[in-house]
């Protein structure tokens, strides 16, 4: 039985021997026809109860691939349709090929040291003794407590001009370009600046626009629907946006009639200086759709990011409002507003960059001292580290290195012959293991 069905392991007993003869009969082991052994038979020849044999013949009927006669048994009928023949994914193979990196060099976790689970966990115990407002739905453009303070909270440490009535929540970012696209009937150009966003532009070209890399692919002639603009990290570097090209970007707007959609990711983590006003702060609010997340100041499972309506598209979300069902989840909804609104948030963002501003300077320290890199340097926003490195290791070849040294980084790249761009971040690892890390990094790219 356990050599028979291992490569269903992990499901209950049952489902194991349904998936065992619902594979046969797809594979074509049985055809149309064949009658499968009688319920006591094939209790015997499993060595399991009649009642898991029954409940398995119950699941094949129920989806139709065999049929129940009377006082007979069960039989395969004909499955016209089924053509091709079906091959089960190896679950294990697929697990056992799926690559998870012992340090994660790339920020695309949080350090656990640097949250407070247990005082999430009151915040989120109290959203469940809110029984009555989980009793619904909820509002489809996310709690007003949430909204309401979100709007302080971006005006005051943002300079964002909002209202509860203009924000708009949504389960990730991606979410709320969806919701862009569906309020835009041209559909045209969008052009990325800056930091290329690949989730981002993915969802725009789904929905049939002409994806455009930075401004020297726009000719004059053609209409813009939307620029995407990530101010805290308007290059590669990460490097903030100064308020010269700030300036140019809102008159583009204002003279192509086109709206700006600002990604302040990683807006809070500017650390060298207060953070740069919001793009959206600058115009007022007219032509910027403004977009945070909180993602990276708290947890990336918590899966919550708002928008600020621009002016000029708050009516006709307005006028739509009642098509589009709420993503994120209302229970941490709640849990976020209380949050923000005794300061929680606040606090958070100052232990946070404390954090990764110490892990950020130990990173460049030790890339330093154990690589002798031509130049290192911290990003003025996220706490990435790049540097630039001689070696004779190409960029397809570190990138298979780094992988057998159990180590992802954030990009890698060949700067020129015999010169590598490396980026990393230390966000997804614990302090301690920034030494050995980097160790790691000098032998994959060295040897």
């Amino acid at each position: 039985m356990a050599d028979l069905f291992s490569r269903y392991s992990g499901e209950p007993l049952y489902i194991q021997l349904y998936m065992y003869y619902r594979d046969m009969i797809i594979g074509g082991s049985l055809k149309a026809g064949d009658k499968l052994p009688s319920v006591r038979k094939c209790a015997a020849e499993f060595a399991v109860s009649k009642m898991t044999v029954e409940n398995a013949y119950m699941q094949l009927t129920a989806e139709g691939y065999v049929n129940a006669r009377s006082q007979s048994g069960y039989y395969v009928p004909e499955i016209s349709d089924m053509t091709v023949p079906y091959a089960p994914a190896d679950r294990g193979e697929a697990e056992e090929n799926r690559f998870v990196p012992k340090y994660d060099l790339s920020g695309s976790s949080a350090d656990k040291e640097c949250f407070d689970f247990n005082l999430w966990q009151k915040y989120v115990k109290y959203a469940l003794r809110c029984s009555d407002r989980l009793l619904s739905y909820g509002d489809a453009q996310g709690e007003y407590d949430l909204r309401a303070a979100i709007s302080e909270y971006a005006a005051q440490e943002r300079g964002v001009v909002c209202s509860p009535s203009r924000i708009v929540i949504g389960a990730g970012v991606q979410t709320l370009i969806q919701l862009l696209c569906s309020l835009d009937p041209e559909r045209s150009d969008v052009i990325f600046t800056g930091a290329q966003f690949e989730q981002g532009s993915a969802v725009f070209r789904d929905y049939g626009y002409r994806v455009l890399r930075g401004m020297d692919e726009y000719s004059s002639g053609s209409h813009v629907s939307f620029v995407y603009a990530s101010p805290s990290r308007s290059n590669e570097f990460c490097d903030v946006m100064n308020i010269s090209d700030r300036a140019s970007l809102l008159n583009f707007a204002r003279k192509k009639d086109c709206i700006i959609i600002e990604d302040d990711y990683d807006s809070e983590f500017c650390y060298f200086s207060r953070p740069v006003s919001s793009l959206q702060g600058l115009d007022g609010g007219i032509n910027v759709a403004y977009i945070g997340t909180f993602s990276r100041l708290l947890l990336p499972s918590i899966r919550i990011s708002f928008m600020v309506l621009p002016e000029k598209l708050e009516q006709r979300y307005a006028d739509r409002a009642g098509f589009y069902n709420q993503t994120a989840s209302k229970t941490e909804q709640i849990a976020l507003a209380r949050y923000i609104t005794d300061g929680k948030l606040v606090t958070q963002i100052r232990k946070a960059r404390k954090h990764y501003e110490t892990k950020a300077e130990i990173m460049k320290s030790r890339i330093k001292r154990e690589l002798g890199p031509e130049f290192v340097r911290i990003s003025d926003s996220g706490f990435m580290v790049f540097f630039d490195l001689k070696t004779d290791v190409d960029a397809v070849g570190a990138i298979e290195k780094l992988r057998r040294c159990g180590l992802v980084v954030k990009d890698i790249r060949q700067a020129e012959q015999n010169k590598l761009r490396v980026f990393v971040s230390s966000a997804s690892i614990q302090q301690d293991d920034i030494e050995i890390s980097v160790i790691l990094l000098k032998k994959a790219l060295f040897i």
